[in-house]
């Protein structure tokens, strides 16, 4: 079952952006009510092909009769559905113009002339350690001490 609408949503990192407007509707379309048929529960793609001889707008059909879960659906179940201009019903955006990124072009990078010494040195921080082996905490009575011995 293809749903039409997912070949139309943006992806954002591999993934759809779900939260893109895709259904407006428009009261001007006519609309029809047809009855779903035993062995069409829960299979919205057959009703939508009982309806349109495809599946196209299997989308719109949800959306028009507010139903959240395609498999909902049941036999005997009204389905009003829009009998012409169903494209329009489909959500486009807008045109817009094209966006123009602002910089500050006086902004200068600061540069940290002691970082600067220290990676021309090739010196590097070596892993904490002491010289003298010491626990991170000690027990005294029912004290608990941490870090003793770490400075």
């Amino acid at each position: 079952m293809i749903i039409y609408d997912l070949n139309n949503i943006d992806k954002v990192d591999g993934l759809y952006d779900l939260t893109q407007l895709t259904f407006r509707y428009d009261v001007g379309v006519p609309l029809s009510q047809y009855t779903v048929q035993k062995g069409e529960e829960m299979r919205m793609d057959l009703v939508c092909e009982s309806i349109y001889n495809n599946t196209d707008y299997i989308d719109i059909l949800c959306s028009i009769n507010n139903i959240d879960n395609p498999l909902n659906i049941r036999e005997g179940q009204i389905i009003v559905y829009p009998t012409s201009n169903i494209d329009i019903l489909r959500y486009s955006e807008p045109e817009t113009e094209d966006v123009v990124l602002l910089s500050n072009s006086n902004k200068t990078t600061r540069k940290d002339t002691n970082r600067k010494k220290y990676l021309e040195n090739n010196l590097a921080l070596p892993p904490t350690t002491l010289k003298k082996r010491t626990n991170q905490f000690n027990i005294d009575g029912e004290n608990i001490i941490l870090g003793r011995g770490l400075n």
